[in-house]
């Protein structure tokens, strides 16, 4: 039973986040507890999954807590209190492990003159005479919002190592935010050619050729995305927002119900999709969508003031 939950959960279906979730919460066994939360990462923002992790972010084994707080990284990286709390509560932790997760956790806004500051900056340090490690240190810089030293540790780190998919993954990003979306593009093509099964990849790639004002391409990537991932509810979803962009609103449709399929909580993808049955003439169907998006969002503003935009058109 535990094999087949980790199985599903490696490829991606949605019901394996609650059979992770129950399984970090009730298994005995430490270190399954711990693959278990490393692998509710890309669920992290579910409340039930966040929940989760938040208590077992103060289990008795070392490595659970580790796992629990890697895995609520995004979530704090976002701004949630809770998760980023939890992260502040281990940067004192008896373990070193565990101090250096928490502060990679908060790299954004951590004080590098605190203990737990100069052990992180120590360590990336430490290792960046390595490729691995240059791109760690670069992604630091970034995150903090020094762009130009993110990029040297980048372009050393490639040049060290050219057949690195990751190493142009992270150039790409740099070079995008450095308002230069061609060059970004063509980092992004040859991450996608060393590493061509890699929908994440494909993903970032259709959003470059976006940037770069490349629509027609940047749909193909798209496709090759969600071809190579079927579950990948980021790629459906900018898939239907670029096929509504090119006037094909029945494949925007399809591809935002997809979307919808895999990742029940965005309140996003409802909303797209009530504004394009709206552009339609379908206004029940888009009230009730709008409505779907303020039951996964109470207060969303966009929702609401399109629900009070339909009223006025009746």
């Amino acid at each position: 039973m535990r094999a087949q939950i980790l199985s599903r959960a490696r490829a991606g279906e949605q019901k394996s986040a609650m059979e992770l979730t129950e399984l970090l919460r009730r298994e005995t066994n430490a270190f399954w507890r711990a693959v278990s939360a490393n692998l509710l990462k890309r669920w992290a923002g579910d409340k039930q999954v966040t929940a989760a992790l938040l208590a077992s972010a103060t289990d008795p084994d070392p490595l659970v807590r580790s796992m629990s707080l890697r895995a609520l990284e995004p979530v704090a990286q976002s701004g949630d209190t809770a998760s980023r709390t939890a992260l502040n509560n281990r940067l004192e932790d008896g373990i070193r492990g565990v101090r250096l997760d928490a502060a990679w956790g908060l790299r954004s806004s951590l004080d590098t003159n605190s203990s737990a500051g100069r052990d992180l900056l120590a360590y990336l340090r430490h290792n960046a005479d390595q490729p691995a490690g240059e791109l760690q240190l670069g992604i630091f810089w970034m995150d903090r919002g020094d762009i130009k030293e993110a990029m040297n540790c980048f372009e050393r780190a490639v040049k060290w190592d050219p057949n690195s998919a990751p190493l142009h993954d992270a150039l790409a990003v740099g070079l995008s935010l450095q308002g230069q979306p061609e060059a970004a593009v063509q980092e992004l093509q040859m991450a996608c050619r060393l590493a061509p099964r890699d929908a994440e990849l494909r993903f970032k790639l259709g959003l470059a050729l976006g940037e770069a004002g490349r629509s027609d391409a940047a749909r193909v990537a798209l496709q090759e995305a969600v071809k190579l991932e079927p579950s990948f509810a980021r790629a459906w979803y900018n898939l239907g927002l670029a096929d509504n962009a090119a006037g094909n609103t029945d494949s925007a449709l399809e591809s935002l119900s997809h979307a919808e399929s895999f990742d029940a909580n965005s309140a996003q993808i409802p909303y797209a999709r009530a504004t394009i049955l709206a552009r339609l003439g379908r206004i029940e169907e888009a009230r009730t969508a709008a409505r779907r998006a303020l039951e996964i969002q109470p207060g969303y503003r966009e929702a609401e003031g399109f629900l009070q935009s339909l009223g006025r058109r009746e």
